[in-house]
């Protein structure tokens, strides 16, 4: 067996064990609780019917995915000035207010469409309240990744953002991760980023990048457990 060959297989292991580990924290309110066809029912209630419940329920069932994406995609130092219910709320405004100009809507592209919005407006918000101040890069980094449409994988520590509590120790425990391990975490299921795109801006190899991914999920996995966040106790 190449070497290769042992990278994809242990990858494949690595995934299927994280999958089967984290699939039993989904909550109430996971973003992706509904499937399509309830997703593609509310979409046709709220574009033919005009039915604004309708709307309402489709957008909050991805608000737990936008909460902890904002909240980690936020540097430490400007959540003090930066409100994510606020930018949530705007969020909200400005899907209502464009949702019927949508062509040929999905359900895969509601929520990406909802994903760009959110992080649009995070990037407005931000650069309006920083403006005049002087960035550190890692602020200039937040920012320049703002603009990425993206759809979380099901199964992934995104659906985790379906339970409050669950959502405010994740975003503690991603944020005590090694640094490359919360990138990839961020990037790739919570802005929808590609193997390959992320290989690209993280400097990698894809199938490295794959590798990279899993790890991350089972060190993820370790502390959320030593958290309490037991899979036995869902």
């Amino acid at each position: 067996m190449s070497r290769r060959d042992l990278v994809r297989r242990r990858a494949a292991g690595y995934h299927l064990l994280v999958f089967r580990t984290l699939i039993a924290f989904r909550g109430p309110r996971v973003p992706d609780s509904r499937t399509d066809t309830e997703l593609a029912d509310l979409l046709r209630r709220a574009l033919v019917d005009q039915d604004r419940e309708a709307f309402d329920r489709l957008f909050e069932s991805q608000r737990g995915r936008l909460e902890i994406l904002l909240q980690s995609r936020i540097p430490r130092a400007a959540r003090a000035r930066i409100g994510v219910d606020d930018i949530i709320q705007e969020t909200y405004t400005r899907a209502f207010q464009r949702f019927r100009r949508i062509p040929d809507v999905t359900p895969e592209v509601f929520r990406r469409w909802i994903v760009h919005i959110a992080m649009r407006e995070l990037k407005r918000v931000f650069e309006r309240n920083f403006a005049a101040a002087k960035r550190d890069v890692r602020a200039e980094q937040h920012v320049d990744s703002l603009s990425v449409l993206g759809t979380p994988s099901s199964g992934t520590p995104s659906s985790l953002a379906g339970r409050r509590e669950s959502a405010a120790i994740l975003i503690e425990v991603l944020e005590d991760l090694p640094k490359d391990y919360r990138e990839v975490i961020l990037l790739r299921d919570f802005e929808g980023h590609t193997s390959a795109m992320i290989a690209q801006r993280m400097g990698r190899t894809a199938a490295s990048v794959d590798v990279l991914y899993h790890r991350a999920l089972i060190k993820l996995n370790e502390r959320l457990c030593a958290r309490g966040l037991s899979a036995s106790k869902y």
